[in-house]
């Protein structure tokens, strides 16, 4: 997304896409700070992509045109869901926290995303930039490939693939729970005032999986802090 400080939901459903770099690209902050993305990517087909099929980013700032800045405190959350993908050349589907720090900082951007249903034999989700962290959770009927499969099944009753956390890393999880609580209580501010019923209950969920996120990132520093003072 280009521009700060937007809450943004919404959904990419039934398309079809062929000969593209990516197929479907979903970006929290694209040299822009302090965005809430919350988007279903749902029944769509993909084919012949020279990047990757399904490309989820928290933020970046590359050097494209003449515009220059910094991607800071991004969050994109969603649902990947029974999507087609074929023939790509990049993974399948690419869940990263932050990239590209070209013309500008790009650090403590989120992307969590919960991948069901989708043929992929090539899935990559990973933190990105230091500073920047992904979470994927993979449900039912997932082809992933054989080191993806094999942490699936250990992790079998939570079906989450976490991304190992350094100390420095733990603070800044501190940090960016403070803005998502804070972001939780805008969202419920606005959802009050507005009149639309639908936007009203969109804005609703989006508040609720911003909390749910923060009680994540609550558990993941309990089990941190523990980690770190066990004998």
């Amino acid at each position: 997304m280009d521009g700060s400080g937007k809450v943004v939901t919404g959904m990419i459903a039934k398309n079809q896409v062929n000969s593209a770099d990516s197929g479907i690209a979903v970006v929290g902050g694209f040299r822009a700070s302090a965005n809430a993305v919350d988007v279903s990517v749902s029944d769509n087909i993909i084919e012949e992509a020279s990047g990757a099929g399904i490309d989820i980013q928290g933020g970046t700032a590359p050097n494209i045109g003449e515009a220059k800045g910094p991607a800071r405190d991004n969050t994109v959350t969603g649902i990947i869901r029974h999507n087609e993908i074929q023939q790509v050349q990049g993974p399948m589907i690419s869940v990263r926290g932050g990239i590209d720090a070209s013309t500008g900082e790009v650090i403590r951007n989120l992307a969590q995303q919960t991948i069901i249903g989708t043929q992929a034999s090539n899935v990559r989700c990973e933190n990105g930039l230091p500073g920047n962290h992904a979470e994927c959770t993979f449900a039912a009927n997932i082809e992933a490939s054989h080191t993806l499969r094999a942490q699936t099944q250990i992790l079998e009753e939570k079906r989450t693939v976490p991304i190992p956390l350094s100390q420095a890393f733990v603070q800044q999880l501190k940090e960016r729970k403070g803005v998502i609580e804070s972001r939780v209580e805008e969202l419920r501010e606005r959802a009050e005032k507005i009149p639309d019923d639908r936007l009203r209950q969109r804005l609703a969920k989006v508040g609720e999986r911003l909390e749910a996120l923060r009680e994540k990132l609550a558990n993941r520093m309990a089990g941190q802090t523990d980690a770190v003072h066990a004998p």
